[in-house]
């Protein structure tokens, strides 16, 4: 058995980067390529409006959700009220997101063009659903088979709200990211958005801030198998039930819940991917991770790539099959076949994405993706410096001229060449944008998993 093959429990605790998540696992399906980019030589990836829109209408459908209306307030006007807090939260929410966008070097687009009154509709039509939730217990009727389920007979609706509210991740960190639950076998690691167990048994919901009609959308049958698998090993055994919420459709999206053969068998393809990738053994063997996209059925891919997928890959400049071209390294030097040694260098490319700063033995450093037609490359400085070069410029979507760097390879890695930052290190931009257009640039809409889970 594969399993037999992966470290064990203590070695995915010290190394929680290697853990699969559904988020790597469906960039393998779309292209190995993708899955090497993002999961093998973790090159960073831009953030799009779209994305964070995503999360603008979670987070306040999570905060009303976790409110509590008055005691004496009536199913009707629990309903109203519901929507008018909804309102105003997303409204400071979404002007806040606004900046934060402009703000962020790591964004690419323009958040203030996205379609407003769209996404409130999604907070709208997120309300009405659960609302359906507390509606169905003051009826005493499980709200997918209308079987009577015994309830209390409590009065108020405000226990009918508050004995439907539904389980949410809660914040974990100073970024607010969500907390991930872990299989007690370490190599898996997910969060479900919603989780609603007042019938007495677990209902997983997924919501998504589109219509479904994304590239991405077909992906959530295989994601909710991904929540069953989960749900099993982390011993609550199998879910009563699966759901997506697309907020742009009029009615829940209601899933099969998988046998246990099927999710035994997924389980076993995730293992084997790992075993290819080479966690905690040998290091990959790259060719394993050659450009090979899916087709999604009823896409059409652009002119000059090999799928649709490549319009959205944020490996696209760095493939053969993608019909993108990068931009010329320009007086900076080559990416590959191997970067070059020295002092007083320069690079010059196009700002693929960058990662949030982390702290590494004392100092917060943050990861930068670079590509020109020679390659593409990831540098970690320090996020002082990094500040630095911001102040001029640079950002995701920006083909930006960096100099001053110089490198360093460790002893025992002497190919690895690692570029460091000096005095004199300064950045400019060359091009505001490459290409000239978001359709070149691709854009992840928000139905895709965080990239880098």
């Amino acid at each position: 058995m594969t399993q037999g093959q992966l470290p064990d429990q203590g070695w995915w605790q010290t190394n929680p980067w290697a853990r699969m998540s559904f988020s790597r696992l469906a960039a393998h399906r779309r292209c190995p390529a993708w899955y090497r980019y993002t999961s093998i030589d973790w090159h960073a990836s831009s953030t799009g409006p779209e994305q964070e829109a995503g999360h603008v209408v979670q987070d306040v459908l999570q905060r009303v959700f976790d409110g509590n209306p008055a005691s004496d307030v009536s199913a009707t006007a629990l309903g109203e009220r519901a929507l008018a807090r909804a309102t105003r939260l997303f409204e400071k929410a979404w002007e806040q997101a606004i900046t934060d966008f402009r703000a962020n070097p790591n964004a690419v687009g323009d958040f203030a063009a996205l379609d407003r009154a769209r996404y409130a509709g999604h907070i709208e039509r997120g309300l009405e659903f659960h609302l359906r939730e507390v509606h169905a217990w003051l009826s005493d009727r499980h709200p997918r088979t209308g079987a009577r389920l015994g309830l209390p007979a409590y009065g108020a609706v405000i226990d009918a709200w508050t004995g439907t509210r539904p389980w949410h991740a809660p914040a974990s960190s100073e970024a607010g990211e969500p907390a991930l639950e872990v299989i007690p076998q370490g190599w898996f690691q997910g969060q479900y958005d919603l989780v609603y167990e007042w019938t007495g048994a677990r209902r997983i919901v997924d919501l998504k801030a589109s219509s479904g009609s994304s590239i991405f959308s077909p992906e959530i049958a295989e994601q909710l198998t991904s929540y069953t698998f989960m749900e099993r090993a982390l011993g609550r055994g199998t879910p009563e039930g699966l759901e997506a919420w697309f907020l742009g459709q009029s009615e829940p999206m209601v899933f099969a819940v998988p046998d246990e053969a099927a999710t035994d068998a997924w389980a076993e393809r995730v293992r084997a991917l790992l075993v290819k990738t080479g966690v905690g053994g040998a290091r990959p063997d790259r060719a394993d991770f050659d450009p090979a996209p899916e087709q999604p059925a009823g896409r059409s891919a652009a002119a000059g790539a090999a799928s649709a997928w490549c319009a959205v890959c944020p490996a696209a400049y760095t493939c053969k099959v993608s019909g993108k071209k990068a931009p010329p390294a320009g007086r900076g030097v080559a990416f590959s076949p191997a970067l070059p040694k020295g002092r007083g260098l320069t690079v010059e490319g196009l700002v693929l994405g960058m990662k949030a700063p982390r702290t590494e033995r004392g100092k917060e450093k943050r990861r930068l993706t670079i590509v020109n037609e020679s390659g593409v490359a990831s540098f970690k400085w320090e996020e002082r410096d990094c500040r630095k070069f911001f102040e001029r410029g640079l950002r995701a979507g920006r083909v930006v001229r960096i100099t001053g760097l110089n490198a360093w390879s460790p002893d025992d890695a002497p190919e690895q060449v690692h570029y460091f930052t000096s005095a004199g290190s300064t950045a400019e931009v060359v091009a505001e944008d490459w290409g000239g257009s978001v359709a070149n640039r691709g854009v992840i809409e928000h139905d895709a998993p965080a990239l880098g889970e």
